[in-house]
């Protein structure tokens, strides 16, 4: 007595037996992502099937190596700045800024002021 495959179970081989044997079907060129992986076709209703990629146990992500200065910059751009850090940060800036102002105005100031006296000093040397 042979066993008997139910009806679905009979479309399913059916099915999976045309679409490898299909040669109208575009030839890619290259690498595609369910090459060397196991792939099951379901037949729902209306015949229509459906290609279910089974995942593997193994990582396909292989590690990245990474120059130190590479890894550094990316670590530096992952960052993110929100709008206060922002706003600090300028304010930071511009108070640093008016601080390298104002000590650029005392030195001209002394300097002002030194060059005046050196002035008064030969006048009085000149003049006696």
């Amino acid at each position: 007595m042979a066993t008997q495959k139910p009806d679905k179970l009979q479309k399913i081989e059916k099915k999976s037996s045309t679409l490898k044997n299909n040669k109208n079907k575009p030839k890619i060129i290259g690498k595609r992502a369910t090459d060397g992986k196991e792939i099951i076709h379901v037949v729902e209703y209306d015949d229509k099937i459906r290609e279910l990629l089974v995942p593997s146990s193994e990582p396909t992500v292989y590690p990245a190596l990474l120059d130190i200065d590479e890894f550094e910059r990316i670590k530096q751009e992952a960052k993110v700045i929100t709008m206060q850090a922002r706003l600090n940060k300028l304010e930071e800036e511009d108070r640093e800024k008016n601080e390298q102002i104002q000590q650029c105005l005392a030195r001209k100031d002394e300097m002002r002021k030194s060059h005046k006296q050196s002035k008064d000093k030969e006048i009085q040397h000149v003049g006696v």
